[in-house]
């Protein structure tokens, strides 16, 4: 009769570690566990984990990179994946992850709160869409009212710097054809002015990343 096999010591108390918190204490037992069995996803995910938690956070995005590949149906991980990129500023391929996250596991409200951030600054319209979505199901959701605030800070940000920009040609153009009547009206803006930037008090940019990164390290396909 086969008798079944012992866990695994090291995975163990890195699990006992990583639950408590205490995430210096958990790495070396993943090191060495990730030693004997190599890229296997969850020793990868635990690792990032903890390469997240020492703020190491392209080390982290490389960790759950590889457990992705290894496992590529298990949408925490391009969850965790995706909010690593965002953190590192690739906001293309956080975006892509995240909506990899969202076909996998079309319910999950952090992704979707993630992915409609994301959006608020190239796409604030579609970010508003998002938003809405949310707040159909979950009204007082505080990071879908943050999000829609934003966006429509950023809509209405854009259209007074358009308003601006024409304004301020008009005159150019006016000022110029009275100083030089013989060459008539000489526009002296050849491109519009860069997308500007919503700032908060004292100069200080709007954050979009309000919460800290959730990395959700408690899937039962990873309980050790």
């Amino acid at each position: 009769m086969a008798t079944a096999p012992q866990p695994d010591p090291d995975l163990q108390s890195g699990l006992q570690f990583l639950r408590a918190g205490w995430f210096d204490r958990a790495e070396p037992h993943f090191r060495a566990a990730h030693g004997r069995y190599g890229d296997r996803p969850d020793i990868l995910h635990f690792l990032a984990v903890c390469a997240q938690r020492r703020s190491a956070m392209a080390e982290a995005a490389d960790l759950w990179r590889k457990a992705l590949a290894k496992d590529p149906n298990e949408p925490m991980l391009s969850f965790n994946l995706g909010l690593a990129l965002r953190q590192l500023g690739q906001h293309d391929e956080a975006a892509r992850r995240l909506r990899d996250t969202l076909r996998r596991q079309p319910n999950h409200l952090e992704a979707r709160l993630r992915f409609a951030e994301l959006q608020v600054i190239d796409n604030p319209p579609e970010a508003i869409k998002g938003a809405e979505r949310i707040l159909q199901h979950s009204p007082d959701q505080p990071d879908a009212l943050r999000i829609k605030a934003l966006a429509r800070l950023r809509i209405a940000a854009r259209t007074e710097a358009a308003a601006a920009y024409v304004a301020t040609s008009r005159t150019r153009r006016t000022q110029n054809a009275a100083a030089n009547p013989a060459r008539g009206p000489v526009a002296t803006f050849r491109t519009p002015p860069s997308d500007i930037r919503l700032s908060g008090t004292g100069g200080r940019r709007w954050s979009l990343n309000a919460a800290a990164i959730r990395i959700a390290h408690s899937s039962a396909r990873y309980a050790g």
